[in-house]
């Protein structure tokens, strides 16, 4: 898959669920530890969720350690139950992001053209203004592209 091979690329450990057991892939990578009554969780501090599959925030209560966060940064395309008995008895928090405040906004103008940040590696399309629609077809399937950019220039 080649989401997964570009997260490689950056640094991250990705995983497709559909590829193995989750909370195995889990365990060898971050480690085990134990919690109330017995049961154990998954030593994860921070889980960040850039897939938007429905299973995820399930997921993440039943292996979360306790005060773990969540954070969703992808969509969703329907609504996705929470068991709100697991967040209060893990006390974990489940967060959303939406949008960009003007000065994180201006810290990424300033990281890009300051070369902080190689966003050229998951840009995989460029589209002129002309092809605009072109461009939202192809952002709109994952299997064609990563990030499109549409050239305002």
């Amino acid at each position: 898959d080649s989401r997964l091979e570009m997260v490689r690329k950056l640094g991250g450990i990705g995983f497709n669920p559909k590829s193995g057991e989750t909370r195995q892939f889990l365990i060898e990578h971050f480690g085990e530890i134990k919690k109330y009554y017995g049961h154990s969780a998954i030593d994860i501090d921070v889980a960040i969720d850039c897939a938007g599959a429905a299973n995820i925030p399930g997921d993440f209560l039943n292996y979360a350690k306790q005060g773990a966060r969540l954070s969703c940064v992808a969509l969703r395309k329907k609504e996705v139950p929470i068991n709100f008995m697991q967040v209060m008895s893990t006390e974990c928090q489940i967060m959303g992001s939406r949008g960009y405040t003007k000065d994180d906004i201006l810290e990424v103008i300033h990281n890009l053209a300051n070369k902080k940040s190689n966003v050229t590696q998951i840009i995989t399309h460029t589209f002129p203004l002309d092809d605009a629609v072109e461009a939202f077809e192809t952002a709109s399937d994952p299997s064609l592209a990563i990030k499109v950019v549409l050239d305002l220039a």
